[in-house]
């Protein structure tokens, strides 16, 4: 909410005097704001889709909404690695339910191993398109 309201020059620089009592604590140089930035963009789009959310709302989903994505490119990634739609659907099936992977992507769970786990699938599988031909290599340059 302080990123939303006051930007990424002030989000860096804040320093909260309630916590790390009595010396206080620079927020902005002591978190890793990648999930922050990423809420904020949602938030955002979702604002101009005309699809307003709240921030807390997006940040509660952003777990379930990148599991989803990380399920689907694995499934891709399958299909890619092996030429059957059912391998693919399988793996994506699989994938929903492992529970190492839920636990990862419940709502909820406001943390950056969702958003890096559909990182290296979506990686994975634009570096497996990339090698299947000479002339597919700009799709190496997206992963």
């Amino acid at each position: 909410e302080y990123l939303a309201a006051h930007g990424s020059k002030k989000f860096f620089q804040w320093f909260d005097h309630t916590v790390w009592y009595p010396l206080g604590r620079p927020v902005g140089t002591t978190i890793y704001p990648g999930m922050q930035f990423v809420a904020v963009w949602i938030w955002q789009a979702l604002d101009y889709l005309g699809q307003p959310m709240s921030l807390n709302d997006v940040c509660v989903f952003i777990p379930a909404w990148f599991g989803v994505v990380a399920t689907a490119f694995l499934g891709l990634l399958t299909y890619e690695a092996s030429g059957s739609v059912d391998a693919g659907i399988a793996a994506a099936l699989i994938m929903a339910v492992l529970p190492a992977h839920i636990m990862r992507s419940v709502a909820g769970g406001f943390d950056n191993e969702c958003v890096a786990i559909s990182a290296l699938c979506c990686t994975f599988y634009f570096w497996c398109l990339s090698l299947r031909s000479p002339n597919s290599w700009p799709l190496g340059v997206v992963a």
